[in-house]
């Protein structure tokens, strides 16, 4: 058979002309067990030898099928076969599902990923082997390829979507996925391993048009081919080669953006959202921004028309909810990607309120002045001051004073330099050591309470949840939402509020080295 037709011959030429696996290396593949993946790993047990690559495997047990021990012992067998490390994983997808909040497609992928890269992870480490020299291979077709620009398409995808799967890219593990079987048909695939008696386990559910890829498989990709295109699957793929030399440019643009005005953190990045106002690379800028932090799927076409109307229009303190947990959230004029997790039943609205804000930055500014807003029933004023000088209003009379309260609790430590509020009706104060806060934080906010919240608390190592505050307090599940709070991102600085609810930091107290103070002001508009 000539090679462009030998599923041998194309997985060689992939692998060489597309640099998919070097000399050196080694390879972990995801073997189910079932034709495409028994079908890889043969392919790559002969190659190996030729081209100078070691090959593990790894299995994952979904939990899902009764056959799946069986199915285990054949992908077992079949490394034993080739001399090949086996690493059996297990995994009850169906209660990871219930737990994450997800479906069980959304779940099962999850499993494998954190199976197939642990067994990535344990090869290297057993190697001396850096992550940059173990590759992870999935054992995606041309088939696979041509129903996911289908299902992409259907779905509205933009030029990136149609690409589809990359021959290569490099997870938020630092393991490289790679697939070099996409050059292969299923039925090139089929004649192979009935070629070498590999004898492919088969999940029935695959024949069952239950979920959508499947229905695209087994009735819209017949139909076609019968109706309008018989070479539709070689079309569809030409079309996912063409969008992804467009996507490759675009996101050259894209990542260019990125370098110049984004701030990385942990599990966080933080763009100008006027850095995303040019429509073509918008979308484009925030798939690459969820990527940096692991989103790398399942970002559908409502999601980019909400995230570029929140970029456009938004109001600070606004945040939108994507897949698998992910946030996207606006402050100050910056978008912030990050993950929260699934919002449990205590945790606030997804968007929740922002009533305003400023940079500290502004707020140290000489001409600054006091600042202040309307927000909830209460007005908050701010201002930084040098010592010696007053809190928010007049200068005070001496450079001393008792230490401010919040809700009839000391807020500040350092009582020696701390300066005060003065007393009035349903109020409170709160004095913060400015400059150790702008090392940490970059804007303060007058919002409602969001899920990750957390505060920490004078005589408290570490930080505690703010829900669990709240629930301590045996505040109503209204009044929660109600709440107003002071915050530097996540982290509270003051519940503005009276009586038990009333809580002001134990951080950034003002102390002997203190140069600026910030005075946080708040009283009952009543």
């Amino acid at each position: 058979m000539p090679a462009d037709r030998d599923a041998l011959g194309l997985v060689r030429r992939a692998v060489r002309e597309r640099g998919l696996v070097e000399s050196g290396e080694h390879v972990v593949v995801g073997l189910s067990g079932g034709p495409d993946s028994a079908c890889l790993f043969h392919i790559l047990s002969r190659l190996g030898d030729e081209m100078g690559f070691s090959l593990s495997a790894a299995h994952l047990n979904h939990g899902f099928r009764a056959e799946a021990a069986a199915d285990a012992e054949y992908a077992r067998r079949l490394c034993e076969g080739a001399g090949a490390r086996f690493r059996g994983y297990e995994a009850d997808v169906p209660t990871l599902a219930r737990e994450r909040g997800l479906s069980d497609e959304e779940a099962g992928r999850e499993a494998r990923h954190e199976a197939l890269f642990d067994a990535a992870g344990s090869e290297a480490a057993e190697r001396g082997l850096g992550s940059d020299r173990v590759k992870v291979a999935l054992a995606h077709n041309k088939n696979d390829q041509a129903e996911t620009v289908l299902m992409r398409v259907i779905r509205g995808t933009g030029v990136g979507g149609l690409a589809a799967m990359p021959y290569s890219r490099t997870d938020r593990s630092g393991f490289a996925v790679v697939r070099p079987l996409l050059d292969v048909d299923r039925g090139l695939v089929e004649a192979y391993c009935a070629e070498n008696g590999l004898r492919p386990v088969r999940d029935r559910t695959n024949d069952e048009p239950v979920y959508v890829r499947n229905r695209i498989r087994l009735e819209l990709l017949p139909s076609l081919a019968r109706d309008y295109n018989s070479g539709i699957v070689d079309a569809l793929c030409r079309l996912a080669a063409n969008a992804a030399k467009d996507r490759a440019y675009l996101e050259g643009l894209a990542e260019g953006i990125i370098k110049e005005g984004a701030r990385v953190g942990e599990g966080r990045v933080s763009i100008p959202a006027a850095l995303l106002r040019e429509e073509a690379l918008g979308a484009r800028v925030i798939v690459k921004c969820f990527e940096m932090i692991g989103l790398v799927q399942d970002i559908d076409a409502a999601h980019i028309a909400a995230a570029e109307r929140l970029a456009r229009e938004g109001r600070s303190g606004r945040s939108l909810d994507f897949p698998a947990g992910y946030r996207l959230s606006l402050s100050f004029g910056d978008l912030i990607f990050h993950r929260e997790g699934k919002p449990g039943a205590d945790a606030a609205p997804s968007a929740s309120l922002g009533f305003g804000g400023w940079r500290l930055s502004e707020l140290a500014e000489a001409a600054g002045g006091p600042r202040e807003l309307a927000a909830a029933g209460h007005r908050v004023r701010v201002a930084v001051r040098t010592w010696g000088e007053g809190p928010v209003g007049e200068p005070a009379a001496s450079g001393e004073a008792s230490a401010p309260a919040a809700g009839g609790r000391a807020a500040a430590g350092g009582a020696a330099r701390a300066e005060a509020m003065a007393g009035g009706r349903a109020r409170g104060a709160l004095a913060l050591d400015f400059d150790r806060l702008a090392a940490a934080h970059d804007a303060l906010e007058i919002r409602g309470r969001r899920p990750g919240d957390f505060m920490r608390l004078k005589g408290m190592s570490g930080r505690k949840k703010l829900q669990d505050l709240f629930t301590e307090a045996k505040l109503p599940a209204r009044d929660r939402d109600a709440a107003l709070l002071a915050a530097a991102g996540s982290e509270v600085l003051a519940v503005l509020a009276e009586g038990p609810a009333g809580r002001a930091t134990g951080g950034y107290p003002p102390g002997e080295t203190t140069k600026r103070v910030l005075f946080i002001d708040w009283e009952a508009l009543v």
